[in-house]
């Protein structure tokens, strides 16, 4: 059974890992628009989603990988 720290830091890190491939397409296809249609557009909301995405990633990593362990658990009755 999971514990319920692993299970929320796993979740942290898939919401984390969506925001970041959802923005990065919505970037790249704002930045194709905008070139092929000459704009000069500002997409300061597109990129704190990607940075929020980034951010979450950077923290929620490494506490996964923190709270996961390896070590044996004494047998219960």
């Amino acid at each position: 059974m999971i514990k319920k720290s692993v299970a929320v830091w796993m979740l942290a890190l898939a919401v984390s890992i969506a925001l970041l491939v959802s923005s990065g397409v919505a970037l790249w296809n704002a930045g194709i628009a905008a070139d092929e249609n000459n704009l000069t557009g500002n997409f300061n909301s597109l990129w704190s989603v990607f940075g929020a995405g980034l951010i979450g990633l950077v923290i929620s990593l490494p506490c996964l990988l923190g709270t996961i362990t390896n070590a044996r658990r004494p047998k219960t009755r």
